[in-house]
Formats: C-alpha cells, structure tokens, sequence
C-alpha cells in the first residue's frame, strides 16, 4: 500500500474514531465500575441492619426465654402475682410476636432482594447490548475484543489487580 496524504488522513481518522470507542467503553467501564461500588455499599448497609435487628431478635428473645422463667417460678409462689403480671405477659408476647415478624420480614426482604443478583442482571443485559457493537467493530477493524462475559469476571479481574497493587 502506497502511503499518500489520503491513504494517511484515512488512517488517522480511523485511529481517532477507535481511540473515540475506546474513550467511550473506558467510560461504560468506570460507570460500572462506581455503580458495583455503590450497590456493595448498599448491600453492606443492608447486612449491617440486617444482624442489628437479628442481634435484636435474639436479645428479645433471650429476655423473653428469661422472662418466661421467672413467671414460672412467680406463678408457684403467688396467685395473686400471676393475676397482676398476666395483662402485662399478653402485651410483651404481642409486642415480641410483632418484632419478630419485624425481624423476619427484613430478613426475607434481604433474601428475596439480593443487590449483587441486581447488578449481575444489569451487567449481563449490558454484555447482550453491546455484544452486537463489539461483533460489528470486530469485523470492521479486524481486531478482537475480550471484553468480560460476567460480573465475576469482573471482580475476579479487579481483585487480581488490587493483589499485584498491593503485592508491589
């Protein structure tokens, strides 16, 4: 091929239409990359409540273990005790009852809604609408892309080259 101030002003516009993609995917890579951040974030937030409410429910339900005890023993001893403490007995098992299935909620609100799930969901839906882009810029330049298939990829990728980082 001949080199000519066409055949060069071609190659350059080629060139500054790739480097224009690659700023662009280098970009989608970076939003994806500070969205998993955002959504690790948010599911470490969520764990935390998480065990906060079941350090809560265990707590509750030790007092009411302890409390159950004591009522056995106040119940041998006096009638009339059992007479006085029996409305207030109702309302702490009502109030437990309604903790629990507090606790229970927010737990089967955790399972049912996994973030990281989420994010994988939106990662595979991105890798399916670019997939065609890459295919057509594959075939027109001739070149192979390898981009990541899933969101492990990713974070497997990321976590090597915070190890070498670190590592250095």
């Amino acid at each position: 091929m001949k080199l000519t101030i066409e055949n060069v002003a071609s190659l350059n516009q080629t060139y500054q239409q790739m480097l224009t993609k690659y700023d662009s995917l280098n970009q989608t890579y970076q939003e994806l990359t500070a969205n998993y951040t955002t959504l690790q974030n948010d599911y470490n937030t969520l764990q935390t409540s998480y065990n906060n409410l079941l350090e809560q429910y265990n707590s509750l339900n030790s007092a009411h273990a302890n409390t159950h005890t004591a009522l056995q023993y106040v119940s041998l001893t006096a009638i009339a005790t059992i007479l006085i403490t029996s409305p207030l007995t109702i309302k702490y098992h009502r109030k437990f009852k309604e903790q629990k299935k507090l606790a229970e909620k927010y737990k089967s609100e955790l399972e049912r809604i996994s973030i990281l799930n989420i994010a994988r969901k939106q990662f595979e839906t991105d890798v399916q609408r670019r997939k065609e882009k890459i295919e057509k810029f594959e075939r027109k330049y001739g070149v192979t892309v390898r981009p990541r298939r899933t969101l492990e990829d990713v974070i497997r990728s990321l976590e090597l080259k915070e190890k070498k980082r670190s590592n250095k």
